[in-house]
């Protein structure tokens, strides 16, 4: 395994530990994230076909959306760093509630 690689392996896993502190961090604010694009579909993907990804994507409910925003940029956030979109519009056309659903089979 060359380095690069190596490194895109260590730094997913960096971003996995990011994402879970990220969602435990929403939750106990009272808001459900839902976890989409790179860690969501790298998942999906074989061991020895990994795919990277550069950053943690969280969607929220458009109530929650400016409260969870304010929430990660400030100090009780710490170094959270994510990606945070307003539902799923841009990705999928279901509203939000099922897209909710659709995620927790």
């Amino acid at each position: 395994m060359d380095d690069d690689i190596r490194w895109r392996l260590l730094y997913s896993r960096k971003l996995e530990l990011e994402a879970v502190d990220s969602v435990r961090f929403l939750r106990n604010a009272g808001i459900e994230p839902l976890l989409i694009k790179g860690l969501a579909a790298a998942r999906n993907y074989p061991a020895n076909a990994p795919r990277f990804y550069d950053d943690v994507d969280l969607a929220v409910s458009a109530a929650d959306h400016e409260n969870a925003f304010q929430l990660l940029r400030s100090e009780a956030a710490g170094k959270i760093g994510v990606d945070l979109h307003l539902e799923c519009r841009h990705l999928d056309t279901k509203p939000w509630r099922l897209c909710l659903l659709t995620a927790r089979r």
